[in-house]
């Protein structure tokens, strides 16, 4: 009675202080179920005692095969949580750390913030962000945790017969993904029950470890997911005036993609430009315009995924000035 007191007092305080956002995110792809396992608190007041299955956790992808994400550009993973037993003491708590695969960062910033949703009292699910606390888990990921009032990172609460937890993480990839085509995570500290697999043995697959705690077993949930990507999209293109003979182009492709630029006038070339875009994604190609070569010229861009994708073109039409 005391938990699920204290589960109750937990989400008003959540639900109160978060501010709403809706309709983000989604179509969803979505993976197999993981499983505790539990004393049943029925079975203990009428015997036998039995276990059963108690808490849910489940991974998704935004995407579906008619929708894929290319390199470069955000989407969201999101994990699912809910008690599905009856563990006595009304309900139990978890804490998620999402394990992207290698070439996959987290990418989390004020346009694309963790999102989570929680129904509470009957009322309808609403999407909220805010009220989270992140840091980096034990297993190379984001840890996600809720935000107490003073500002302490817990697990998030479950009740009985609650409706699913749902939590939203941003992500992007620096190559194409082939999800389940890829080998699947399987290492002992999965398999056992106590944590995820290194990203560099985990192929294209998103991984969530999820602490449980609810009086049941594995300790850890690692449900997965298959994460699709195609090759960088077109990258995006900004000329800086010309300075002189020199003049700054700014392209925002995948991260740790080589972008390349090429500006031809009168049909020839008169200058190239290579650089590795950053973690952000963007990459600063500067030109040098030989002396005497006033023209209209064309500057071409491309940009090769760290797996060796090319985007397509991208060109545009440039005043030189000696």
């Amino acid at each position: 009675m005391l938990l699920r007191l204290a589960l109750s007092l937990s989400l008003i305080a959540f639900l109160a202080a978060a501010p709403v956002a809706r309709g983000q995110t989604g179509p969803w792809t979505e993976g197999e179920l993981e499983y505790t396992l539990a004393t049943s608190c029925t079975s203990i007041i009428f015997p036998p005692a039995r276990l059963v299955l108690t808490t849910a956790a489940g991974a998704a992808f935004e995407g579906t095969p008619q929708r894929i994400p290319h390199a470069g550009e955000v989407f969201y993973v999101r994990l699912t949580a809910a008690i599905v037993g009856d563990p006595c003491g009304g309900g139990g708590a978890v804490l998620p750390e999402f394990v992207p695969p290698a070439g996959v960062e987290t990418a989390v910033d004020r346009r694309h913030p963790v999102r989570w949703t929680y129904s509470f009292d009957d009322q309808p699910a609403d999407e909220f962000t805010g009220n989270v606390v992140l840091s980096k888990g034990p297993f190379g990921g984001l840890l996600v945790a809720a935000r107490e009032a003073d500002g302490s990172g817990v697990p998030w609460p479950l009740a009985n017969s609650g409706d699913p937890l749902q939590i939203k993480v941003p992500v992007r990839s620096a190559r194409r993904l082939t999800g389940i085509a890829s080998p699947t995570p399987n290492c002992p500290a999965r398999s056992e029950g106590y944590g995820a697999c290194p990203r560099d043995e985990a192929g294209d697959h998103m991984q969530i470890a999820v602490s449980v705690a609810d009086g049941g077993s594995p300790s850890t949930l690692v449900p997965i997911i298959g994460l699709f990507a195609r090759e960088p999209a077109k990258p995006t293109l900004k000329l800086a005036k010309t300075v002189g003979r020199r003049f700054t182009a700014t392209v925002t492709t995948a991260a740790g993609a080589t972008v390349t630029g090429t500006l031809k006038a009168r049909g020839r070339v008169v200058a190239r430009a290579k650089r590795q875009a950053r973690a952000s994604g963007v990459a600063r190609l500067r030109f040098s315009i030989p002396a005497g070569v006033t023209a209209k010229a064309q500057l071409t861009v491309r940009a090769k995924s760290v797996d060796g994708a090319l985007s397509p073109a991208v060109k545009r039409r440039v005043r030189l000035r000696s």
